[in-house]
């Protein structure tokens, strides 16, 4: 009997252990993506750099500086399990002059319960923003972004179209491990 009222009761310690795990995983998670923004914005390259020239103090530590450390960390963040989501979330890839498409695709996997990640701009289809110098490499390189964000991506590939950039980016999926979804078979 007693046994069976201790299992029914809550616990205080164990409730408030369990808040304080959740708070140092929530603290964890967010270092992480600071650590790999640091490492992305190409602030840790000149850092990196910096410390190769002698510009930094002899006592300094210097762990976040070894590229090998930081692998290891994002590697681990990869075992860590993800909060259950509600929603799936898919990223749209394709060529941009196919821009109704894009909004059509986008509206319907919305409708059907998606958190949909779109491209930011249509260079061909009128946005001319995206042929400055740099522009486009940026572009690309954020698109990659928006896939390590969703669970798959969802190919606008009218006609059976797929340009360089859009197989890059299913290589890219499939080489992350997120679905690859086709608008047309």
């Amino acid at each position: 009997m007693y046994l069976m009222e201790e299992r029914n009761d809550m616990n205080p310690h164990r409730i408030h252990r369990i808040q304080q795990m959740e708070e140092i995983y929530d603290r964890i998670r967010k270092d992480i993506a600071t650590l790999r923004e640091y490492e992305e914005s190409g602030m840790w390259l000149q850092d990196y750099e910096a410390d190769e020239r002698g510009e930094l103090p002899q006592g300094l530590k210097r762990g976040v500086l070894s590229q090998d450390g930081l692998d290891e960390v994002f590697e681990e963040e990869k075992a860590l399990p993800s909060p259950p989501r509600k929603y799936p979330v898919i990223t749209l890839c394709g060529s941009t002059r196919f821009k109704e498409q894009f909004l059509e695709a986008q509206k319907r996997l919305t409708l059907a319960g998606n958190i949909v990640i779109s491209v930011g701009l249509f260079g061909h289809s009128g946005d001319d923003e995206v042929w400055t110098e740099g522009t486009k490499e940026m572009l690309d390189d954020m698109h990659k972004r928006k896939i390590d964000m969703a669970d798959s991506i969802f190919v606008i590939n009218v006609g059976g179209y797929i340009g360089e950039s859009t197989r890059s980016e299913i290589e890219y999926a499939k080489k992350n491990g997120r679905g690859v979804q086709y608008l047309e078979p």
